[in-house]
């Protein structure tokens, strides 16, 4: 859930996947693909940070950047 709690974020270490879930609707907004096998996930205030197996790779997410968007 993030700081806002608008949205639900999943990892998809198979697919290489990180899901946006609407947290009030439940639908599905947004699937990003993300480099390596996604596994950990925390948060600041801004963004949500995302680590992958394997490497010392971390992605970026700007979550001011998640409103409006949709699949």
């Amino acid at each position: 859930l993030t700081p806002d709690q608008e949205f639900v974020l999943v990892l998809n270490p198979a697919e290489h996947a990180l899901y946006v879930l609407d947290a009030q609707q439940g639908q599905l907004r947004l699937t990003l693909t993300i480099s390596g096998q996604p596994y950990d996930l925390v948060f600041s205030k801004n963004y949500a940070y995302i680590r992958t197996l394997g490497t010392d790779y971390v992605a970026m997410l700007n979550l001011a950047e998640l409103k409006g968007k949709a699949i």
